[in-house]
This record gives structure tokens, C-alpha cells and sequence, in this order.
């Protein structure tokens, strides 16, 4: 595999080009301009990077696309990978869905199936750490979708968090609410990262200041772990009034724990979502929630990847983060007779 000290992201830093184009010079392939395989193998030698034989040869000359998804069970990413879809048959290109948790035990198969297949390039739905990045990006292109890492200089497509996060919890402020806490997903996240920054922000623009606790990074996104904790907050007499949550799942939780103590949704205590998954409808009352745009998500993502695969050598800032919608229901919306 690749040298440990040295990573494709760093020459290609150091060259001025793409990962991409790197890994291309590696694999001896075709399209690339001499002055750029110049620059490559100059900053190869400036960084004593050596490949290793068996890091070579794959080949993306065909239409294969390998799309990695941690698991097919979560209604989210069957609405991200239609739109996968969608882009590759527009394109004649063949998706292939591989579900795996992607680690430092599990990324050598994972490359030895790039070359299996054939794959001219590869898709990421979930959060990847660098390393494995680079390792994957030594064969083919790659780009990463929904969950990224921002630090990576490898193309991602997401949704813009912070403002998702921002503008929910002003909502929560302008129907009146002080008192919201915020259950959240893991921290090592970037997701979870930037929602916190969202309804730190929104706090800090109405002066708002709430103790350290009612902010919970939950070890997972589960429905019972959030029952526990919002139980846990709202047996209180010194209770929230509002919750923000990272998912639709996490506000159905708040609802049951806000019946348990005998308060109303939303009179006692309003309730927002993030994703827009069909049980936000079918909640009573009706969960507000963050839409995102899964659709064009993966649609798009799949139309950079396939971009890079037809372009290579070619750099460009492709990353980009989508809007979001706040859809309001009746979680947060106070009727007055």
C-alpha cells in the first residue's frame, strides 16, 4: 500500500494537483500532461515517497462505480442512493452498492474490491477517516457524500449544518421559547459538530444561556437512548420548554418522554427534527423538522464523481454544501382559539 508518512493528499498539495491526478501518474495511465507527471514525481521525490508495486495497475476504464454505505436498513440513504442511481443511468453508468463499515481492519479488501470490480471510481456515504481516504484514492477517484471529512482535499457534497442548526433553534426563539436542549448525535461526527455550533450561535445571538448538560451528544442515534436522556432532563421542575434534535427518530423519543410526564406538545414543551423521514408526518402531533435534500444529494455527488472519472488531470473546487428546509408542523406551532 501506500507509504505510511507520506499520503496521496499530501503530494498532491505539494504539486498543485488533484489526488486524482496523482494516483493516476502512480498507475502509469493515460491523459495527463507531461509537465504535471513532471510535477508529480518532483514532489514525490521532495516527500521520499516510494509506491509500493501492489499499490498499482487498477483500472477505471469502464463504467463500474463502487458506492460504499454502512448500512441499506436506514430509510435516509435508500433516498440518497435513488438519487445515486438516477445520475449513473443518466450517465450509462453501473452502480455497485457495497454495505461495510469502512476501518483500518476492513480498507484492504475494500481496495482488493476496487480492483475486483473494475471500478473507475468511488462513492462514500458515510463519514471516512483520511487515511483510509487516501488509501482508496491511491486507485480511483473517490468522493465522499452526506458525511466528509472537510479536511481532506478529496470532493464532498453535503448539507450546510451549521445554518440547518442555526435556523431551527431561531425558530424555537421566535415561538417564544429560552429553555431548549439539544440531543445530538456523536461528536466525532462532522455533522454533529457543526449542528452544535448552529445552536450555540442561535443561543448566542438572544443572549441565551443554558447549562452545559442540556447539550447531549448521544453515543448513537438510537430511540431509547434519547427516551432515557430526554426523561432525564425533563424530570425537572427546572425543565427545557424546546428540544432541537439531530433526527426525526431523536424528536419522536422527546414526544413519548413529554407524555410520560404528563406535558403537552407543543404547549409544553415545542419539539424539532432533522431529516424529514416519514414518521415526522405520522407522529401525533406532527414533528417540525430539518428537510434535507437527500434526492440531491446523491445525485449530485454521483455527477462530480463521474465528472472526475471523464475530466482526470483536470482540478477543480467541486465540493459544495446544499440548503436545507425547515418544515413546520404542529411539534411547534401553538394554536390559538
Amino acid at each position: 500500500m501506500i507509504d505510511k508518512k507520506v499520503t496521496v493528499s499530501q503530494i498532491a498539495k505539494y504539486a498543485g494537483v488533484s489526488p486524482a491526478t496523482v494516483s493516476r501518474v502512480l498507475n502509469h495511465r493515460d491523459q495527463v500532461k507531461e509537465d504535471t507527471i513532471l510535477k508529480v514525481k518532483e514532489a514525490m521525490n521532495a516527500l521520499n515517497f516510494t509506491p509500493d508495486a501492489s499499490s498499482q495497475e487498477p483500472s477505471y476504464a469502464n463504467t463500474n462505480l463502487l458506492i460504499n454505505v454502512n448500512s441499506l436498513t436506514n430509510p435516509f440513504y435508500g433516498e440518497v442512493l435513488q438519487g445515486v442511481l438516477a445520475s449513473a443511468k443518466a450517465a450509462d453508468f453501473c452502480p455497485l452498492i457495497y454495505q461495510e463499515h469502512l476501518s483500518a481492519s476492513t480498507i484492504s479488501n475494500f481496495c482488493q474490491l476496487i480492483k475486483n470490480v473494475n471500478a473507475a471510481g468511488v462513492l462514500l456515504l458515510n463519514q471516512t477517516p483520511l487515511p483510509l481516504l487516501d488509501a482508496i484514492h491511491a486507485f480511483v477517484p473517490v468522493v465522499q457524500c452526506c458525511d466528509y471529512d472537510p479536511d481532506s482535499s478529496i470532493s464532498y457534497i453535503g448539507i450546510n449544518d451549521f445554518s440547518s442548526a442555526r435556523n431551527a433553534v431561531r425558530h424555537l426563539i421566535a415561538s417564544g421559547r429560552k429553555k431548549i436542549a439539544f440531543l445530538n448525535g456523536p461528536k466525532r461526527f462532522v455533522y454533529a459538530q457543526e449542528r452544535q455550533r448552529g445552536y450555540e450561535k442561535a443561543l448566542e445571538e438572544s443572549g441565551i444561556s443554558l447549562p452545559s448538560g442540556w447539550h447531549i451528544n448521544l453515543p448513537k442515534v438510537d430511540y431509547d437512548i434519547a427516551y432515557s436522556n430526554a426523561c432525564q432532563l425533563l424530570n425537572n421542575e427546572n425543565h427545557p420548554n424546546a428540544f432541537f434534535t439531530s433526527s426525526d427518530i431523536l424528536a419522536a423519543a422527546v414526544i413519548r418522554a413529554a407524555k410520560r410526564f404528563g406535558l403537552q406538545v407543543p404547549q409544553d414543551v415545542m419539539v424539532v427534527g432533522f431529516d424529514n423521514r416519514d414518521i415526522s408526518q405520522m407522529m401525533i402531533p406532527s414533528i417540525t423538522t430539518v428537510n434535507q435534500p437527500k434526492f440531491q444529494l446523491g445525485y449530485g455527488s454521483c455527477d462530480i464523481l463521474i465528472n472526475q472519472i471523464r475530466n482526470p488531470g483536470i482540478v477543480t473546487d467541486d465540493s459544495m454544501l446544499l440548503d436545507t428546509e425547515l418544515i413546520v408542523r404542529e411539534s411547534t406551532t401553538l394554536t390559538h382559539i
